[in-house]
């Protein structure tokens, strides 16, 4: 996906691992596990517990891809997490190569409704990688950043850089290329920043501006917080802005790793589209194509047990989701605990 002839197709993808991904599984007429409902994911997860989970992560990890431009000796300082590496057929590359080379650690991953709807990428952590990191976005042209993590750890030390201004106006350079801060807006706990990328590189000043939503009180790759579909709610009106705009790029989902707080948001993104749409689920299906193009997405049980009481509280808040179905789930696991 990360050029026109590598693009993994997914016809009206909707997410579906069997819609003609050519690293997916031939579909089903009767595609029993797409279609599943919540109520009947929710029971899934009661009866079979890791069992269930462990039977995804061996569909899932049938089919290994190449990750060679990861470890090359040019690259790999590129790398924060050297255990995390990076799908090459899919990898989103950077197209001005006299700036330096093409890597960053950044996927394609595909969305509900659209083909490479996504960018998931790691965060910068250092001052090439932030010169890359803004390179990346020069050349992708996201609608939109949405950044999931805190700037300093628990400790107070910094865990990321403040690869952007937070002060209106300000600007910073990396060599010809600007970023500046036109507008702020300072919620409790997230900010919304409207940035101005000016690229001086070409004959042709090019400029464009996006927002940046920086959710600065996720901590923590294993714990969700406690706000995150309010998050998402105001993540999904930003979103619509853009698709009223006509703005076509792809939303960039960033974070340290570039992979668990990314996967897991975008997964939730696909999944609440699905249900609102089509009032089916999908959860391991969703799992595991995300799995498959953004190398180290959900690999432990965490992530899905988050994911699926997420769903499930997305599901009970709108009144999706059989309160009385809920209530046997939660008898039987009283039962086992007994």
């Amino acid at each position: 996906m990360g050029e026109k002839g590598n693009k993994s197709v997914v016809q009206n993808s909707k997410i579906n691992p069997d819609d003609g991904n050519k690293f997916n599984f031939i579909k089903n007429d009767d595609d029993v596990d797409y279609n599943l409902t919540i109520n009947q994911i929710i029971d899934e997860i009661a009866n079979g517990g890791e069992d269930i989970v462990c039977d995804w992560m061996r569909e899932i990890t049938k089919y290994p891809q190449t990750t060679d431009a990861c470890i090359m000796d040019e690259n790999v300082s590129k790398n924060r997490f050297q255990n995390i590496l990076l799908y090459d057929n899919n990898r989103v590359k950077i197209k001005d190569k006299n700036r330096g080379n093409d890597y960053y650690h950044a996927s394609y991953v595909d969305g509900y409704d659209k083909v490479g709807r996504y960018v998931l990428a790691q965060a910068p952590f250092d001052e090439y990688t932030e010169s890359d990191f803004w390179r990346l976005v020069s050349t992708a042209k996201p609608n939109m950043i949405v950044l999931l993590a805190a700037t300093l750890d628990d400790k107070g030390v910094a865990y990321i850089p403040q690869f952007w201004c937070t002060g209106k106006k300000q600007k910073r350079y990396f060599k010809d290329l600007a970023v500046r801060t036109l507008e702020i807006n300072n919620l409790r706990h997230w900010d919304l920043y409207n940035i101005e990328i000016i690229d001086k590189q070409y004959s042709k000043t090019q400029t464009f501006t996006l927002n940046l939503i920086h959710y600065r009180g996720w901590t923590c790759d294993n714990k969700v917080p406690e706000y995150i579909l309010d998050f998402r709610a105001f993540f999904q009106l930003r979103k619509a802005e853009t698709d009223v705009k006509k703005f076509d790029g792809p939303i960039m989902i960033v974070c340290p790793t570039g992979t668990h707080r990314a996967a897991f948001f975008a997964a939730i993104d696909i999944i609440i589209d699905r249900i609102n749409q089509e009032k089916r689920v999908g959860i391991q299906p969703t799992v595991e194509i995300i799995s498959k193009q953004r190398y180290g997405s959900f690999i432990f049980f965490e992530h899905y047990l988050n994911l699926v009481e997420t769903i499930t509280k997305h599901c009970v808040s709108s009144n999706i989701v059989d309160l009385h179905m809920l209530a046997q789930v939660e008898v039987k696991k009283e039962k086992k605990n007994v």
